[in-house]
């Protein structure tokens, strides 16, 4: 379990480390692209630590460190401050990613970025 718990780590302090690099100033869209991108590069270490079944309490430790710099960029745009709403954003944010991780990585990052954002926006619309 030592060996886990330190791939684990590496892997968590890699996606601080990436997280560090993305410029809030920018465009969300832009922001996930490089996620997905990132993922889709290292695709063998998430299909092993983050989207295997039985991995929650990581893979919910993983996702924190990265949705909490993108979705108060989302919700900033849109004047929401709700613990609610951003569980529900990051939770289908994750179903989407864990899908497309399921399906092999066939849709380019730009465009799960594009998809991410039309239905984030959608939510977020005033009624």
């Amino acid at each position: 379990m030592d060996v886990l718990n330190e791939i684990e780590t590496s892997l968590l302090e890699d996606a601080r480390s990436f997280v560090e690099t993305l410029d809030i100033k920018t465009k969300l869209e832009n922001n996930l692209t490089h996620v997905f991108a990132y993922i889709r590069d290292n695709q063998e270490r998430f299909s092993l630590l983050v989207f295997r079944n039985g991995r929650d309490v990581f893979r919910q430790a993983y996702l924190k460190n990265i949705m909490n710099c993108l979705i108060p960029q989302l919700l900033s745009e849109y004047a929401h401050n709700d613990a609610y709403l951003y569980s529900y954003l990051t939770s289908g944010c994750f179903a989407i990613v864990f899908n497309w991780a399921k399906a092999g990585y066939k849709t380019l990052p730009k465009e799960l970025s594009q998809i991410i954002c039309k239905y984030s926006r959608k939510l977020l619309a005033p009624d």
